[in-house]
């Protein structure tokens, strides 16, 4: 099992103001005033997600002291590549997410986010430091993702929410539904649910966190997880017609 649980959607969003420190040419300060919502479960933060079917890790995620910021990420592009993302923060109201190979010494992709309480408002993309794109975010009431907008094509997509999980999703330019997510989610907390933000990855990894879900869904029968005291994922796996278990995702946390 190769993805878990990524949805197929396009990305981001932001906007730039002239008192702001310029994120392209600047390296970040150390403030670490951001803004966290109050949930009545425990908080725990995704640091290792292990792929054992191809023995070999998936994430590493470096946090801050007190989990309030991620400040690196290294990801399995699904070769046998290795994808770093460096996080630079700038106030509580934007970042700089700058995504390099090691082996081949490549440095040219980042983006910088804008925000609001801790919500992307605003994303623009950059290669080789030239701005590229912009793609924009609108929230409901409660906070929760409802729209994310390409400003080169004005496409996107909209969110459909059921309490804690977005269970649809249709196109912004024409409102026709491009996917039903999953309908059977189980109590459990997914691994992902406690990473900050909604953020565009490399390789196969559409997304290097993805906060559209609190429940873990259950896909098929044969497809089996584990979970702590807590409620936590802690291990997936598949069982095929023989009863034999293979494709074995686990996931480790902090708190």
């Amino acid at each position: 099992m190769r993805k878990i649980l990524l949805l197929s959607i396009i990305l981001l969003s932001f906007m730039v103001t002239a008192c702001k420190p310029n994120p392209i040419n600047n390296e970040g300060d150390d403030n670490n005033d951001t803004i966290q919502e109050e949930e009545p479960i425990v908080k725990k933060y995704l640091v290792r997600e292990y792929a054992d079917y191809m023995g070999r890790l998936r994430y590493i995620i470096d946090w801050n002291e007190d989990f309030t910021r991620i400040e690196h990420i290294t990801a399995d592009s699904g070769t046998w590549d290795q994808i770093d993302y460096d996080f630079y923060y700038y106030g509580v109201d934007s970042m700089k997410v700058v995504a390099y190979t090691p082996s081949s010494g490549l440095n040219n992709s980042s983006y910088v986010c804008y925000l609001t309480n801790n919500r992307i408002f605003k994303i623009d993309f950059y290669s080789n430091n030239e701005y590229k794109y912009t793609n924009y975010r609108t929230y409901n009431e409660e906070g929760k993702l409802i729209s994310n907008i390409d400003s080169v094509n004005n496409c996107g997509t909209i969110f459909e929410w059921e309490g804690n999980n977005v269970v649809k999703t249709y196109s912004y330019s024409d409102g026709e539904e491009t996917g039903t997510i999953y309908g059977n989610f189980s109590e459990h907390i997914h691994p992902y649910y406690t990473l900050p933000h909604l953020l565009r990855g490399y390789g196969y990894n559409i997304y290097i966190s993805q906060p559209l879900w609190k429940n873990f869904a259950i896909r098929s029968e044969s497809h089996k997880y584990e979970y702590d005291s807590d409620g936590y994922v802690i291990s997936e796996y598949y069982i095929n017609e023989y009863g034999n278990c293979y494709g074995n995702v686990r996931y480790e946390y902090a708190f």
